[in-house]
């Protein structure tokens, strides 16, 4: 495992078992010897083992608790499999070291399991330290392992999102799992897993979404609609928070509670109003419903501490959703200028027609159904 900068780090001295206690010693002396046999039979002894190593001090999970799962991918399918049953056993595990481990493996990353398993280098031999490196990258970099570990990671997210008692643990997956990774590959691979998972939008409900649309009705019904459907304004919406939550501030529509501890600020106009006058400047539609969105964003800056603990929890830096018109009303001047208020909000707020909407809900539904 080389340092940054291409060097070979210095093994350190050997782990004094003599400082730990008896009870402990005896753990991670079973564990050590596991372990150095490297042998898929073992795996239910080395699940049983994990159990009853230390962990009251850092130093235990950096040499203990954390390795001991990164160490399965050494494992094959075997270990794959033991990761799994580690997820779905505990929400902690998955969307920490055990979830972690899998999603190293399925985007074929060797790099953090070779860092994760360094330590072992203290109470291992050094010709079985290698060993289990070399097993580390071989398997992470073996396109059927990462096929199961993908499948496997699909499990768990199922697990957790088919019992209504779980679901809320879907939040600790995506932010553990996504953390360390935001841009990365990692953090894509969970983004679709989690939607499809979770996905409750089809091909079916945006047909009634278009069908309503075509209907061409005042604001109520498609606040409605969207409250009951909030999947197809953003795959990852949870929960619509409950009006009452909002009191008699600065009022949105509603707003969405993603999986992932963030929310949604979303504003409906009609379908029938325009986003630009003929300038092209925004509407007066538009902007007060741009003015609504960024008062709440101002309100909850200013009253953080009150909002969280008045209907938003955990809520920080949400972002917003205005619904309004048609793409048929936007000359090709309006779609220039609708591209760049998007990219001047920065994507803090976002601004759609109801065609983009369902646009956007059928590409969802495409993509996740067609993998």
């Amino acid at each position: 495992m080389a340092t940054r900068d291409g060097k070979e780090p210095e093994f350190l001295e050997p782990l004094d078992l003599g400082k730990f206690p008896k009870d402990e010693v005896a753990a991670v002396t079973e564990f050590r010897d596991i372990l150095a046999r490297l042998d898929s039979k073992t795996i239910e002894s080395y699940l049983k083992s994990i159990k009853k190593l230390p962990t009251s001090a850092i130093e235990d999970d950096l040499h203990f608790h954390t390795p001991s799962r990164y160490a399965l991918i050494a494992y094959g399918a075997s270990g794959l499999d033991a990761l799994y049953r580690l997820c779905i056993n505990d929400p902690i595990e998955a969307g920490h070291d055990s979830g972690s481990a899998l999603l190293s493996v399925a985007i074929g990353d060797s790099d953090l399991p070779k860092r994760m398993v360094w330590l072992t280098h203290r109470y291992l031999e050094r010709n079985t330290f290698d060993l289990l490196v070399a097993q580390v990258r071989r398997n992470c970099n073996d396109p059927h392992f990462q096929t199961e570990a993908r499948r496997y990671l699909a499990k768990v997210f199922r697990h957790y999102a088919a019992d209504p008692q779980n679901r809320s643990n879907l939040g600790i997956l995506l932010t553990g799992l996504t953390l360390l990774r935001p841009e990365s590959p990692g953090a894509q691979l969970i983004s679709e897993i989690m939607s499809t998972a979770t996905l409750s939008v089809s091909d079916e409900l945006c047909d009634q979404a278009d069908d309503l649309i075509r209907q061409d009705l005042l604001e109520r019904p498609y606040q409605q609609f969207f409250e009951k459907n909030p999947s197809l304004l953003d795959p990852l919406a949870s929960v619509v928070v409950p009006r009452q939550a909002l009191a008699d501030l600065w009022k949105t529509d509603f707003v969405i509670k993603r999986f992932d501890e963030q929310y949604l600020f979303v504003e409906i106009e009609k379908p029938r109003d325009t986003l630009f006058t003929s300038y092209p400047q925004p509407s007066p539609a538009l902007a007060h419903a741009m003015g609504q969105v960024m008062s709440w964003f101002a309100w909850v800056d200013d009253n953080l501490d009150y909002a969280q603990k008045h209907g938003f929890p955990n809520i920080h830096k949400p972002r917003g959703l205005i619904v309004i018109g048609r793409d048929s009303a936007l000359t090709a001047e309006h779609r220039r200028m609708l591209r760049m208020v998007n990219d001047l909000l920065d994507h803090r707020i976002q601004i759609w027609t109801y065609d983009e909407v369902v646009r956007n809900a059928r590409n969802v539904v495409r993509n996740l159904t067609s993998r």
